[in-house]
């Protein structure tokens, strides 16, 4: 199978018809555009490292945690509190209740674990399209949004001014404490609790107008730049709630420590110990393909980018464009999976010695591969050189 990436001029050198221009502007190659394309392709490539290694350091952790849940954990009610377990890793599920109210400074709620605020603000937001590849303009258009837009940095400062920060902020606020059964939860275990609903109800509060759901900060129906508006959302008092923690004497819940960090999961739902495993696996194989997939793309894209720059610039010297004309789209495709598997290998090797053989021996087959089809193209161009086979032109994989 062929590939045909046209990085190179993977044949024979033909006549500049533009001999007396720049040789990056003969060969079509805007000096600044070359220079930014070479700059997006090394930013693409350095990043994929930090994707693909961060990422198997994240799926080592998971399966860390699953191995001590699975071996360890033991399923428990909520009520009454077993002495037995003080200590252990435990996995409870149940209701998660308060009688205390909560308040973030505008409103305050009973029968609720967390409120959260969100706040937007009525702002220029700039929208650049490109034209062609060295032309653009800017756009701009009002809108809400809950990400500040720095309009300082805007082609149109003058006429497009946003205010430098939000007058309020987002939050989150938690009760002070709450009970799973006999287990005490803390604020600290309760404002993470995932879930929540809108909280549609309207309260009273001052210089806002409460309309559609939102509180706006103008009275009338046409917002202006600066403008605020906000809206929240709530954990009920009540929702089940399943822990994966370390039972204590005091009949709490903390974190159980491990040898890389430490073990406090919270899921919405009664799971127990199996939904729990079920969830942890799920969860953390979807994460994984999907950023090994992205950052493979990631590298092979920059590093197909910086390639098809250099050897640009090589196929403008006689002596290097020999060079130039061994490196195909095949050997740049190898090579990226050649470093993919290599950082898969030092993410293991950094967090787990015992299990590389998989990852060490797909990265020999792309070197091995690599230097084959490199060995293959240098005996196709000796051979064109010769004039063996001149009427073969040699081609671009």
């Amino acid at each position: 199978m062929r590939l045909s990436f046209d990085i190179g001029n993977g044949g024979k050198r033909r006549g500049n018809k533009n001999a007396g221009q720049d040789p990056l502007t003969a060969r079509g190659i805007v000096p600044a555009l070359f220079l930014q394309l070479f700059l997006l392709g090394g930013s693409l490539f350095l990043s994929s490292f930090f994707v693909l290694f961060f990422n198997e350091l994240f799926n080592v952790a998971a399966n860390r945690q699953a191995r001590v849940i699975e071996q360890s954990a033991a399923d428990v009610p909520a009520d009454p509190v077993n002495r037995a377990n003080d200590g252990k890793l435990v996995v409870v599920s149940g209701p998660v209740a308060t009688d205390l109210s909560i308040s973030d400074g505008y409103i305050s709620v009973s029968d609720t674990l967390v409120l959260r605020r969100n706040v937007e603000m009525f702002q220029w937001v700039e929208y650049i399209r490109r034209s062609s590849k060295s032309s653009s303009s800017a756009h701009y258009r009002k809108e809400w949004s809950s990400v500040p837009h720095n309009s300082s940095s805007f082609r149109e400062r003058r006429s497009h001014v946003n205010p430098a920060e939000f007058p309020l902020k987002s939050g989150s606020f938690a009760v002070s404490s709450a009970k799973l059964g006999g287990f005490a939860l803390n604020k600290t275990d309760i404002e993470s609790l995932p879930g929540g609903e809108p909280l549609r109800d309207a309260f009273p509060i001052k210089g806002f107008v409460f309309r559609d759901g939102y509180y706006y900060s103008e009275s009338g129906r046409t917002p202006a730049v600066g403008d605020i508006r906000l809206s929240y959302s709530r954990v009920p008092s009540g929702g089940v709630f399943t822990f994966a923690a370390r039972q204590t004497p005091a009949n709490t819940l903390t974190a159980m420590p491990m040898k890389d960090g430490s073990l406090f999961l919270r899921y919405a739902g009664s799971l127990g110990k199996s939904g729990v495993l079920d969830k942890l696996g799920r969860q953390g194989k979807l994460r994984l393909n999907l950023l090994r997939i992205g950052g493979a793309l990631l590298m092979l894209a920059g590093l197909k980018l910086m390639v098809r720059q250099v050897l640009t610039v090589l196929a403008l010297f006689p002596k290097a464009e020999r060079f130039a004309a061994l490196i195909t789209g095949e050997e740049v495709l190898w090579a990226a999976g050649a470093l993919v598997s290599g950082t898969v290998s030092f993410a293991w090797i950094f967090c787990n010695r015992g299990q590389l053989a998989y990852a060490l021996l797909v990265c020999a087959a792309c070197c091995f591969v690599f230097r084959r089809k490199y060995a293959e193209n240098k005996a196709r161009i000796a051979l064109n050189e010769t004039g063996s086979d001149a009427d073969d032109p040699i081609k671009t994989y």
